[in-house]
């Protein structure tokens, strides 16, 4: 057995054997080139890491101290403020057009459980003129506001006979769509995703645009399909009953006019005399008493003559007045120029969408909404036929009751009467053969043949009442009446 001296004397002897190698590893002269390499190579890649670094924070600051000596006038700032602007006219956009998409697919379901046509249930329902008493007791009393309809599109076109659509039962009559800037045309790719999420039915909007043709000169907006009245290749036949009047509105009332301010006001001063001398003595005198029409004037020359031809004088003299009043909106935009516009004349927040610029005119906000949507289902030359055939305006004097001659400067002068009931879209009617052919359109137009009254209820009679007073089936009608207007005398200023 070992003694405990002896072990430790070995320990001893142990440790001094380890020291020398211990010393050598941790002596420097020991180290080995490969790590002296390394560790050299490591402080240079450190060193042109830092030298990046500082070259690159030169450099940025540099561009920075470029961009604003450049930017002197806030360029970078206002770009960027109208970037912002863009983009929130571009998300109300897609609002609207996702409004509209709902609307659409609302009524699409609405029609597939439509029946036939009934009158004595339908809200849009009309009064034929042999219609009772009776069946007036519970007609709803038709008014038109500035709300407008979307029916669904039955795949008929405006040529040849047209097959009336069929309104669902109790139709929405009035849709809510946010503001929208006016001429706000969201981006293609936008529209297309969306139309593709709204109606996943329908084919992919590129391959219904490739089949479409479009010169970039076409006023129908969305072009015509082959087939359809409008077709630009259908107006090559040479005869002139084959022109499409709807083709031909558009290409007149689209066509670009120069006209500065001084043209304007010279315009301006004979928009009462010249619609009422181009009725009253014909459109060559009134050409003859300037010498030559002014440049809007040029335009509704042959919309007159050629489309309205068929109206009253009274119908023509205020279409005349108030297409040329929204013509000088049109090109003058102003704030005095809105004034003179009736509010339900307006631009409806569906007009944003591109289409035919002819559809503006259109009296009724109804029916620019059905244009700028189904315009080719009445686009064929029957709709204009029955438009001049049946347009009628409610104006309760006579047609020499609607202007007067000024005496000193030989010009006619609409009446103020006559100016401010055009302005009332009520007033604004057709008669029932435009409803015989579209029954859809008892929403959005009033009827001529229906009286303009008020109908109250009172208390049916009892049988110890006088029974000799005249029946009324107990109904109090207030009829309109009105003055006589004042005669038509000459006027000096």
């Amino acid at each position: 057995m070992a003694s405990p001296q002896s072990s430790t004397c070995q320990r001893a002897t142990a440790a001094n054997d380890a020291s020398p190698s211990t010393t050598a590893r941790r002596d420097p002269d020991t180290v080995t080139t490969r790590q002296l390499k390394k560790r050299e190579l490591d402080r240079k890649a450190q060193r042109l890491a830092r030298e990046r670094t500082k070259t690159r924070i030169t450099s940025l600051e540099k561009l920075v101290a470029d961009l604003q000596h450049k930017d002197t006038s806030d360029q970078v700032r206002a770009l960027t403020k109208s970037l912002q602007a863009v983009t929130k006219e571009r998300d109300v956009a897609l609002g609207l057009l996702k409004s509209l998409g709902s609307s659409i697919n609302q009524h699409l379901s609405q029609s597939q459980d439509a029946v036939t046509f009934d009158s004595t249930t339908s809200s849009c329902n009309r009064k034929s003129p042999d219609t009772t008493m009776d069946d007036a007791e519970t007609a709803p009393v038709h008014s038109v506001t500035d709300d407008f309809n979307v029916l669904p599109n039955d795949g008929t076109t405006g040529n040849g006979a047209i097959q009336a659509q069929q309104g669902p039962r109790n139709p929405i009559c009035s849709l809510q769509h946010p503001e929208v800037p006016e001429f706000i045309t969201p981006p293609t790719d936008a529209v297309g995703s969306l139309l593709d999420d709204l109606l996943p039915g329908f084919p992919p909007v590129d391959n219904i645009l490739e089949t479409i043709p479009n010169d970039g000169n076409d006023p129908i907006s969305p072009a015509s399909m082959p087939g359809c009245g409008c077709y630009p290749q259908d107006q090559l036949r040479a005869s002139s009953d084959s022109l499409n009047l709807w083709r031909f509105a558009n290409e007149v009332l689209s066509a670009p006019s120069q006209l500065n301010r001084d043209s304007a006001d010279f315009d301006e001063t004979w928009q009462d005399d010249l619609p009422v001398r181009a009725v009253v003595e014909g459109w060559s005198a009134a050409e003859a008493k300037l010498g030559r029409l002014p440049a809007l004037w040029l335009k509704l020359r042959p919309i007159d003559e050629v489309l309205f031809h068929g109206c009253g004088k009274a119908e023509r003299v205020a279409m005349l007045r108030i297409m040329h009043d929204l013509l000088l909106y049109h090109l003058d935009p102003s704030t005095e120029r809105r004034a003179t516009i009736p509010p339900w004349y307006l631009e409806r927040p569906s007009q944003a969408i591109s289409h035919s610029y002819a559809i503006n005119f259109f009296a009724w906000p109804g029916i620019r909404e059905r244009f700028v949507f189904y315009q080719h289902s009445y686009c064929g030359n029957i709709f204009w036929h029955l438009f001049s055939q049946s347009l009628r305006l409610r104006w309760p004097y006579e047609f020499r009751d609607t202007y007067s001659m000024n005496t000193e400067t030989g010009q006619f002068v609409m009446s103020d009467a006559f100016k401010k009931r055009i302005k009332d879209i009520n007033v604004w009617a057709m008669k029932s053969q435009m409803f015989d052919q579209w029954p859809e359109f008892y929403c959005d137009i009033p009827a001529f043949d229906s009286l303009p009254m008020s109908l109250g209820f009172k208390p049916l009679p009892t049988a110890d009442e006088n029974t000799d007073q005249p029946a009324t089936d107990g109904r109090n009608v207030e009829i309109e009446t009105h003055q006589k207007p004042p005669k038509s005398t000459a006027v000096s200023t």
